[in-house]
């Protein structure tokens, strides 16, 4: 059956992402800047701001790479959108979805480039409901990871890991070998296994955040004297009242910023520190093995207690991506 080209010219993809939300979280929780590299604007109301680590994405705000950008977007507890170079992405909206479903409703439009959606658990998470409007593609990915691109020539998506199953025009269709691809040209729809689609890893890589190179001390900002300890430089040492938890004692607490490098969240810990907050540097692993370092605030016997104070840290600015997890 041949898709013609009237089908592409839909032009847009809707993305609706479900995350698990804990039982309090009768509210959304918001859309939050993991990573972000080289030119990320975020434009809302005509108004274009750079997009920094740690900011909330709020509904109805685009979000734009440009030429040599890269930008991370997470939405807890499960939920990861990695936009490549010259890519473009509306946040439709954010929205809880009342109990007993306790699930997070995220809408968004791609407009342009390449983006990694990943859907699936992280440790001590469920996974997320993914349902995908592309083009002339319907899919759902329930605990799925997969890679979309629009170009002039062909819209396309490639599975990464799980299965997802999609609507076409020519029928249904499934994707449950890693690397697969379905793609959509002017001229009709190709489905490829993973020999015939080559490699995804280069592709993954084009919406990876870089590491910076060669960070060092110096380009660290010193905190004042006042905030300054001998253990200042091991930030994800617990304080002396740590040890007197039980493991596994589900603590919780306020997570303000979640960066990939240590010296970055030092840096973000030390400045909010100086806005009154009290912080420090506790390290979690991702879903996909990699290590990142969290900045948090508070120590809660309950996650009761912790939604109590995360109104009020939300509504400072920059940190309305705040959100609530449990201790490591």
């Amino acid at each position: 059956m041949t898709i013609r080209m009237t089908i592409r010219s839909t032009g847009l993809i809707m993305l609706w992402l479900w995350g698990a939300c804990a039982p309090l979280a009768a509210q959304a929780t918001a859309l939050g800047v993991a990573g972000a590299s080289g030119e990320t604007v975020a434009i809302r109301d005509g108004i274009h701001q750079p997009l920094r680590p740690a900011e909330a994405v709020e509904p109805g705000t685009r979000v734009v790479t440009g030429r040599h950008g890269r930008l991370e977007l997470r939405l807890e507890p499960a939920g990861l959108l990695a936009l490549g170079d010259a890519s473009r992405v509306l946040v439709h909206s954010v929205e809880a979805v009342d109990p007993p479903a306790r699930m997070h409703l995220l809408r968004l439009v791609v407009e342009a480039g390449a983006v990694l959606a990943d859907s699936r658990p992280r440790t001590g998470s469920v996974p997320a409901d993914l349902r995908i409007n592309f083009a002339a593609l319907r899919m759902r990915a329930f605990g799925a990871a997969v890679w979309m691109e629009r170009t002039a020539a062909h819209d396309e998506v490639c599975l990464i890991g799980g299965a997802v199953e999609l609507q076409t025009p020519a029928g249904p269709q499934r994707l449950d070998e890693a690397g697969s691809c379905l793609r959509v040209t002017a001229t009709g729809l190709q489905h490829l296994d993973a020999a015939a689609a080559g490699p995804l890893a280069s592709r993954i890589q084009r919406t990876s955040v870089p590491t910076p190179p060669a960070v060092t001390s110096t380009v660290t900002p010193t905190p004042p004297a006042s905030e300054r300890t001998p253990a200042a430089a091991q930030p994800a040492a617990e304080p002396a009242t740590t040890s007197a938890q039980p493991a596994g004692s589900g603590h919780w607490t306020i997570v303000l910023a979640s960066l990939p490098e240590r010296v970055r969240a030092e840096s973000e810990a030390a400045r909010l520190r100086r806005l009154g907050l009290d912080t420090r540097v506790v390290e979690a692993r991702r879903n996909d093995g990699a290590i990142t370092w969290r900045v948090v605030s508070g120590r809660y016997a309950t996650k009761a207690q912790a939604a109590a104070d995360i109104a009020a840290i939300r509504n400072r600015r920059g940190l309305a991506g705040a959100w609530i997890a449990r201790l490591p």
